[in-house]
C-alpha cells in the first residue's frame, strides 16, 4: 500500500468531507516540500474544543462538559537530527520562527504565535531531558482549520499538538493523561492563567461523545473524573463566530483568575480546609455571601494582605473592581447546571437542555461578565429558531462564538435566520459550521513527499 494510499484511507475515517480534506492535505504537503525539501514526514491533526456548558469553572476545579470539534490544525513535521525547531505557519500573516531547544527556551515577545510551540517543546523537554528538533509547519487556514480568538482553542489545540508530535517523533510513549497535564503547563509560558479543561479535551475526546469532567484533580494531578455523555443523534452543533476576537493573555482573563483568589482568601479565614472554590461547592449560598466581599480592587486587595498570586496584567488594573461575590456565584451555579446538563442529555430531554444552555448565558453576561452585544445577539437570534434547544457563548468570552445544538433538519433555517439577522443589526456577517463531536488529537499518516 502506498502513502498515498494509506493518506486516503486514514482521512475516510477522520472526515465526512474526506475528498475535500485530501486537497487540503495535498495543498499543506505541497508547502512543507517547498520550505523544507521532500522526503518523509508526519502528519498529524489537533481538533479545537467548544464548551457546552461550564464555563471559566475548570480553573477553580469545577465540573465542566466539552467537545472537540471537526475543525482542526493540520501539524506536519520531519525530525531533525539536531536540537533545533524551524517553524513555518500556512497563513502569512504569522512569520516564521526559528529557536534552539535546550534547558531553557526564552520566551518570543508576548502575542508571538511560536510562544505555543516554545512552551510545549519547553515543558517536554523538562519533563524528559534532550529532544530531537523538528521542521515544523502549522496550518489552520480557514475554511477547515480553526479561527484564532474565536474561543475554539486554537492555541491549546496547537501546544497540545506539538506536545502530541514531539513525544511520537522521540518515541516517548506517553499516557494521553500526562500528555494533557504536561500541554496544560505549556500554555501558561505564554502568559494565560487558565485551567487545562481544554489540553484534556483535545487529547482525550471521544467521537459523538461530549466529555463530562470533574476538574479537581486527582493523585496524579490529572482530572479526578472524565466520564463519556452521550449526544443524540438527531442533533447537531452548530458554532457561530461573531467574529469579535479576544486574547486570552488580556487583562481581563487574569482578573478574573484573580478575583477567584481573592474570594478563597476570605474562605479560608471561615474555613481553612478550603483549597478552591470547588470546596465551597455544598456550601448553603447564605454562608458565601456574608463571607465574601461584593466590592474588591486588585489595589485593596493588596493593601490588605491578600497574596493574591502575581499574573500578567494585574499592575496594570490597580483599580479594577474584581467583584469576587458576583464571580463566585457565577461559578457556584455554573457547576449545578454542567451536572443538570449531564442529567438532561442522559434523559435525551433537549427542553431541559435549552433552558440550562439559557441560564449559564445569562450568568456568563450578568455575573462573570464575559459575553459580548455580539454574543448576545447570536443567542437571541439562534433561540428563536424552532428545532434549536439552547445557545450560549462558548469559550472565554469578550468575544469569539456561540454554541447551539439543532435539529438537523432545522440547521439550513438557522444558518439563513441568524446571519440575516446578524447582518440587519451589526452590518457584520457570521461564520456558522456544524459539528458533530469529534475524535482526539491523532496521528494521521506517514507519506514521502516528493519534489
Amino acid at each position: 500500500m502506498t502513502h498515498t494510499t494509506m493518506l486516503a484511507n486514514a482521512l475516510a475515517t477522520l472526515y465526512s468531507d474526506s475528498d475535500v480534506q485530501q486537497a487540503r492535505y495535498r495543498e499543506a504537503i505541497a508547502l512543507f516540500v517547498r520550505h523544507f525539501g521532500p522526503g518523509p514526514l508526519s502528519i498529524f491533526r489537533a481538533p479545537g474544543r467548544a464548551n457546552l456548558i461550564g464555563e471559566h469553572t475548570d480553573y477553580n476545579n469545577g465540573f465542566v462538559l466539552p467537545f472537540a470539534i471537526e475543525r482542526d490544525i493540520l501539524l506536519l513535521a520531519r525530525r531533525r537530527t539536531d536540537g533545533r525547531i524551524r517553524l513555518i505557519n500556512a497563513d502569512a500573516a504569522f512569520a516564521a520562527q526559528q529557536f534552539d531547544l535546550a534547558p531553557r527556551i526564552e520566551a518570543a515577545p508576548p502575542g508571538d504565535w511560536s510562544n505555543y510551540v516554545r512552551g510545549a517543546a519547553s515543558r517536554l523537554g523538562r519533563e524528559h531531558g534532550a529532544l530531537h528538533g523538528v521542521d515544523l509547519l502549522i496550518d489552520g487556514r480557514p475554511p477547515w482549520g480553526l479561527p484564532y480568538g474565536a474561543g475554539l482553542s486554537a492555541s491549546s489545540a496547537l501546544t497540545a499538538g506539538t506536545i502530541f508530535l514531539l513525544a511520537h517523533l522521540n518515541k516517548l510513549d506517553l499516557p494521553r493523561r500526562q500528555l494533557a497535564l504536561l500541554a496544560g503547563e505549556a500554555e501558561r509560558f505564554s502568559g494565560a492563567q487558565g485551567g487545562m479543561m481544554d489540553q484534556f479535551t483535545i487529547l482525550l475526546a471521544k467521537k459523538n461523545r461530549l466529555l463530562f469532567m470533574d476538574c479537581l484533580p486527582g493523585l496524579d494531578g490529572a482530572f479526578r473524573q472524565i466520564l463519556p455523555v452521550p449526544w443524540p443523534a438527531s442533533y447537531r452543533l452548530a458554532i457561530i463566530d461573531s467574529g469579535v476576537r479576544h486574547r486570552n493573555t488580556s487583562g481581563a482573563y487574569n482578573l478574573r483568575v484573580a478575583a477567584g483568589q481573592a474570594a478563597l482568601i476570605f474562605l479560608r479565614r471561615r474555613n481553612p480546609q478550603v483549597r478552591s472554590l470547588r470546596d465551597v461547592q455544598t456550601w448553603p449560598w447564605s454562608d458565601i455571601a456574608e463571607t465574601v466581599p461584593e466590592s474588591l480592587t486588585v489595589a485593596e486587595a493588596g493593601a490588605a494582605g491578600l497574596a493574591i498570586r502575581k499574573l500578567p496584567g494585574l499592575d496594570r488594573n490597580l483599580e479594577v473592581n474584581l467583584q469576587p461575590l458576583a464571580r463566585v456565584y457565577h461559578v457556584w451555579t455554573e457547576n449545578d447546571r454542567v451536572l443538570a446538563a449531564v442529567s438532561a442529555l442522559q434523559r435525551g430531554d433537549m427542553v431541559a437542555l435549552e433552558m440550562i444552555l439559557l441560564a449559564g448565558q445569562h450568568s456568563a453576561k450578568e455575573h462573570y461578565g464575559i459575553s459580548t452585544p455580539e454574543l448576545d445577539l447570536l443567542v437571541e437570534l439562534a433561540n428563536q429558531v424552532p428545532g434549536v434547544a439552547g445557545a450560549r457563548l462558548t469559550g472565554a468570552g469578550w468575544g469569539g462564538a456561540i454554541v447551539a445544538p439543532v435539529q438537523r433538519d432545522a440547521t439550513q433555517t438557522l444558518a439563513e435566520h441568524v446571519q440575516a439577522g446578524y447582518r440587519a443589526a451589526t452590518g457584520n456577517t457570521v461564520k456558522l459550521f456544524l459539528t458533530d463531536p469529534a475524535g482526539p488529537i491523532q496521528f494521521v499518516a506517514e507519506v514521502k513527499a516528493k519534489p
